[in-house]
């Protein structure tokens, strides 16, 4: 793109993001690359390519304190581009035991910002009793059920995640990784595989308090057993 006033801002929001769902990305290089990749999150690096950046930028870039590379790019007669570094954030010269201290430092920080607790506070009754059941049934599925809060909704994974919940102040709504087609009945449920939305799941359920739920937990065992 041109260079723009939003893309440091725009970016650094996608890195942020990115650094809030590890582990849903982590499950997705897993299903594209092998069970045995592994993601190291030691120096996670935003890369900006845009027609020309100005020094206004890199001097906000190397405000910020993040691994930042600022990259031009010139496009040519026969389909040929020409990348040139503009600016790139020296990596921080710190031992691995730092490092190690500070990544374990932030993961208690984020295990403690983003809990189940976290995500029910003023909710009211109806959402919090919904919720509750829907997690009891969940977690009952089988030993292997992770509990994974995030900062937009609360996960759940065996070998991956098979759905999430967003717990909202009317509803909650329910995702279900399990492809729309594979669903015996979709009644209730809505195909936002090309719609936005945060959760790693496309098949969406809306969920008012007092529903009856015995419908949902079919459709949610279904997208567990999918990926056993």
């Amino acid at each position: 793109m041109s260079s723009k006033s939003n893309i440091i801002n725009q970016g650094l929001y996608y890195l942020d993001w990115l650094l809030d769902h590890k582990g849903d990305f982590q499950i997705a290089v897993q299903r594209w690359l092998g069970s045995d990749v592994t993601v190291s999150w030691d120096y996670a690096r935003l890369v900006l390519i845009a027609r020309d950046f100005n020094k206004y930028d890199r001097y906000a870039v190397e405000q910020i304190g993040r691994l930042v590379e600022l990259k031009s790019y010139r496009l040519y007669q026969n389909g040929l581009l020409y990348l040139e570094d503009v600016y790139s954030t020296p990596l921080p010269q710190i031992s691995k035991a730092t490092q190690t201290e500070a990544l374990d430092e932030a993961d208690i920080k984020a295990a403690a910002a983003y809990s189940v607790d976290v995500h029910l506070e003023d909710k009211p009754v109806g959402i919090q009793d919904s919720f509750a059941a829907l997690r009891e049934y969940i977690l009952s599925l089988g030993g292997d059920v992770i509990e994974k809060p995030t900062k937009l909704y609360i996960a759940y994974s065996a070998t991956r995640n098979f759905c999430e919940i967003e717990l909202q102040k009317t509803q909650l709504k329910l995702s279900l990784d399990i492809p729309y087609d594979e669903l015996s009945a979709t009644e209730l449920v809505r195909d936002v595989s090309k719609i936005s939305h945060w959760p790693t799941g496309s098949c969406q359920v809306i969920i008012k308090p007092a529903e009856e739920l015995e419908p949902v937990y079919g459709l949610i065992k279904e997208s567990y057993d999918y990926f056993q």
